[in-house]
């Protein structure tokens, strides 16, 4: 059991079919429910900077989630934080079962 300090919700992407010229058309994302987790991060800065875009935030988290039952094979997720703010959607890095604490670790 952990002690949670936000949540993260499974992006499930799905395919409509495909346009005139063979690329797919993707439709809105959809979010899974919300799974408590304990994040800490690996790196964070908001001292990016863009010449077209403005200011951007760099991070890396590592999250803990109770061990699920079936395989985590999933690509992406949304990070939240305990009050239910999104900190942002992460491509999942690696995805590792700690089995002796019955936990599993998310490297966004």
């Amino acid at each position: 059991m952990i002690i949670g300090n936000g949540s993260i919700q499974i992006l499930h992407k799905s395919v409509e079919g495909l346009d005139g010229n063979g690329f797919p058309i993707v439709s809105e994302d959809e979010l899974g429910c919300p799974i408590p987790c304990q994040f800490r991060a690996n790196y964070y800065s908001n001292m990016g900077k863009s010449d077209n875009a403005g200011a951007f935030v760099t991070a890396s988290f590592e999250i803990l989630i109770d061990l699920p039952e079936e395989p985590f094979e999933y690509e992406q997720i949304r990070l939240n934080d305990k009050f239910g703010r999104k900190l942002g959607d992460y491509s999942i890095i690696s995805a590792t079962p700690l089995a002796v604490v019955g936990l599993l670790r998310i490297i966004v």
